[in-house]
């Protein structure tokens, strides 16, 4: 008998030869201990025996079988949506008789004769397997310290790239049109240049193009803070329907405020092409009384900051535009029955006298100001509540919620099914309900620099966490992402860690030890008045030595004290740093 060719190549199974060399150590005396798994190591349930027992006194499960068990199919589904929060429907499963067996498959489903297949080296031995089964050559890239254990690309030979390149190119003659590749290919080239030499114009032109989308105005603000780009609020005196650029930044589009239709918009820019810029509240009101502009138009302006150009703060504005525009109503009215007022006969500068003065209430707090930014733009323009917590964002989370978003155009999110996440951000939301067993879980909504995601945490974890999962408190969360057909993805959480429990050390840097000596005592006085539990260091930078402070000299690293330390000794010579917070989900 001559077996077939195709068993050439392959060589001794590892498992198989571990055993054997296992086999003969033993022989000799030897003591070894097996670390593999799935032997099994643990003892079985006696109710899965039990289980087994009983199916195999039913004759009914010894006959053959075509295909699946419903009940098996409908069990898996149902284990999936109770451990994972997945839904699966039966015709998306398919058993197979180990791991192994259905690494295999893959490779028999996937793979042609002859084509190459790139392989982690080490690797599961049935992903070899599995391409060799199937004709395929398998290409073997190691996995090295050097470049912690990741693939190496630049180290793959030019050869084995262009015979996987041209196999891709074989794949695309029928998987995707040549004219529609090539017509990519040219606006992703005329892309990639006007972003390059225009990027005012082009990123003007992307955010208009996604007006109705909050998520990736968000996301694009922040690329355009990145690119030295700033964003300006929207204005009455300068602004457009759309998103313009403005001597080098770009102002935000009127039509992106809320409840502001485009009839109002164009009635706003042609009067002020007519008449010149708007001078006043009143002179804004008067120009446009009578059109589309109402009371909730005003507001919604004054929220956005765009009546910010006109006399007087937001606040100021807030207190009196009701009864400006009831006076110029009534002025209106007036003047249409032929009634005259104390105004006909003033002078102009009189006439400014017997104006409506603004109340002197000063302006909103920042907080204040963000809130109403938000409530009619979606987005925060004048800052974020988040924008001192960047750089320990940046640090510690491993997604944004951008990526647990769909736009038009995704068919899926970029976060991936059961993926571990880490996000940051500030509690907007909370819908607190009783599950079937009368405990409490809860549903919240976390809201960082980029957009909002749903964060599901189940009774176990409510139960740990649930000091920490207030609104309005900035928290870094751990989870897992569950994603669902034309759905935003979620978060199902298993650890909460509150944005003041990042552990701090703060430096302070001296040129010789002579100048620490000197300004010992007034260092000493000022932290002495943020007591604390974080580290201090001190830092000579000529002689290259540091000191840490002892514990009665730890501080609470504050926006106060930082202030009078920059004051004190120069911001260039204060520093502080900050520990990841991978730990504290361990605890």
């Amino acid at each position: 008998m001559q077996f077939s060719k195709r068993l050439d190549r392959f060589g001794d199974e590892i498992f198989a030869a571990l055993n054997n060399r296992r086999m003969e150590l033993e022989a000799q005396g030897m003591k070894i201990y097996n670390m593999s798994v799935g032997t099994p190591d643990f003892k079985t349930p006696e109710y899965i025996k039990k289980a087994v027992a009983e199916a195999a006194m039913d004759d009914n499960n010894w006959k053959y079988s075509l295909r699946d068990l419903p009940e098996l199919l409908e069990a898996v589904c149902t284990y999936y949506k109770k451990r994972f929060d997945v839904e699966l429907t039966p015709d998306m499963v398919m058993t197979v008789y180990g791991s192994q067996e259905g690494m295999g498959h893959l490779g028999m489903a996937l793979c042609d004769e002859g084509d190459t297949v790139l392989l982690p080296d080490p690797c599961y031995p049935v992903f070899a397997a599995g391409s060799l089964m199937a004709g395929a050559v398998p290409y073997y890239y190691p996995l090295v310290a050097e470049h912690d254990f990741l693939p190496y690309v630049k180290g793959i030979p030019e050869e084995v790239a262009i015979k996987i390149f041209d196999d891709m190119t074989d794949f695309a003659k029928y998987a995707f049109n040549k004219s529609h590749a090539a017509a990519y290919a040219v606006v992703s080239y005329q892309t990639a240049y006007l972003k390059c030499h225009y990027p005012v114009d082009f990123m003007a032109a992307l955010m208009t193009s996604f007006m109705e989308h909050t998520g990736k105005i968000t996301e694009y603000i922040m690329n355009c803070r990145k690119m030295g780009i700033e964003i300006l609020p929207p204005d009455i005196n300068e602004g457009e329907y759309r998103f313009t650029p403005y001597e080098g930044n770009i102002r935000y589009g009127l039509a992106a405020i809320k409840g502001v239709g485009r009839p109002v918009i164009d009635e706003i820019v042609a009067e002020r092409k007519l008449g010149g810029r708007y001078r006043s509240l009143k002179d804004f009101c008067m120009r446009l009384s009578g059109k589309s502009v109402n009371k909730r138009t005003v507001e919604s302006f004054i929220k956005s900051g765009a009546l910010d150009s006109l006399p007087g703060t937001r606040k100021q504005k807030m207190y009196s535009y009701i009864s400006i525009m009831d006076g110029v109503n009534q002025e209106k009215k007036g003047t249409l029955s032929g009634q005259m007022s104390l105004f006909d006969f003033a002078s102009p500068e009189e006439q400014k006298e017997l104006e409506v003065k603004m109340p002197d209430v000063g302006e909103y707090e920042k907080e204040e100001i963000l809130g109403f930014e938000k409530e009619v733009l979606g987005v925060y323009i004048s800052g974020h509540p988040l924008e001192e917590y960047v750089a320990t964002l940046e640090k510690n989370i491993t997604r944004t919620t951008a990526d647990f978003e769909m736009v038009d155009g995704d068919t899926e999110p970029k976060v991936k099914d059961q993926e571990r996440a880490v996000i940051g951000g500030m509690i907007t939301g909370r819908t607190v309900k009783a599950t079937r067993t009368n405990n409490m879980m809860a549903f919240l909504t976390v809201e960082d620099l980029y957009g909002t995601v749903e964060v599901i945490v189940f009774p176990r974890d409510y139960e740990k966490y649930r000091t920490l999962l207030e609104e309005d408190t900035k928290v870094f969360i751990q989870g897992r992402v569950t994603v669902e057909e034309d759905k935003p993805a979620k978060l199902i959480c298993s650890g909460v860690v509150p944005f003041d429990a990042v552990e701090k050390e703060l430096w302070i840097q001296f040129p010789t030890r002579a100048d620490y000596e000197e300004a010992e005592q007034t260092l000493f006085a000022i932290l002495g008045n943020y007591d604390g539990t974080e580290n201090v260091y001190i830092y000579l930078s000529k002689d290259r030595a540091r000191k840490l402070l002892p514990k009665s000299r730890c501080t609470k690293v504050c926006k106060e004290l930082l202030s009078e330390l920059y004051t004190k000794f120069g911001e260039d010579n204060v520093k502080v740093t900050e520990k990841s917070i991978e730990k504290k989900f361990r605890a």
